[in-house]
């Protein structure tokens, strides 16, 4: 029986290779690159909201461009 599809997402892929990787290996089993260790964490949430605030910005004026 295959690894169940909410399982196989949680694997990491090697960015050489697209190997998929087990948690926590130094190395990718298949080509050898070195894997760095994930560097994924969240974003600060004031950089989310600046982010949020300029999208809404550019949407805003996106629309107001289309309008007229």
């Amino acid at each position: 029986m295959g690894v169940r599809k909410r399982e196989r997402r949680k694997l990491a892929t090697c960015k050489a290779c697209g190997a998929g990787l087990p948690p926590g290996p130094a190395a990718c089993p298949l080509c050898g690159t070195e894997i760095a260790a994930a560097t994924d964490a969240a974003p600060e949430p004031e950089d989310y909201q600046e982010t949020i605030r300029h999208l809404r910005d550019e949407l805003r004026r996106l629309r107001e461009d289309g309008a007229a």
